[in-house]
């Protein structure tokens, strides 16, 4: 039995009113986010039957799905967690890379640099 996540396409669309997530990534982003829940709740829901909830707590545990997978979509592609992991495969390639303390220095002062023109650009002339 193939396991079935709380909220639907149509949940998420219509009622949650869901954005956020590619239509091409939602049914993994929902089943990932169920199981998450699941995990949080030690399986409780799962033990009781989501069907034997009532009503109310069932709309809680979908409004619940829909945000944890909002927060994870966007914590995975936000350009920030891009950045993030660009940054962590730079440090491993510097850190590989430096030979002497001159080296280092200068490689600090780079990126010290580009750091400041990603996150602070100059607007484009004539704005």
């Amino acid at each position: 039995m193939a396991y079935e996540p709380y909220v639907t396409y149509e949940y998420y669309c219509d009622v949650y009113k869901g954005t956020v997530i590619p239509m091409s990534e939602l049914d993994k982003a929902l089943k990932q986010a169920s199981r998450h829940v699941d995990s949080l709740t030690y399986n409780r829901i799962v033990g009781r039957g989501f069907s034997n909830l009532t009503a109310f707590q069932q709309d809680v545990i979908q409004e619940v799905v829909c945000q944890q997978a909002d927060f994870e979509y966007i914590s995975i592609h936000s350009p920030l967690a891009e950045a993030d992991a660009r940054a962590k495969e730079d440090l491993q390639y510097l850190r590989i890379s430096i030979h002497s303390p001159l080296e280092e220095a200068d490689i600090s002062r780079t990126l010290h640099t580009d750091t400041q023109t990603y996150f602070n650009p100059k607007p484009p002339h004539g704005s």
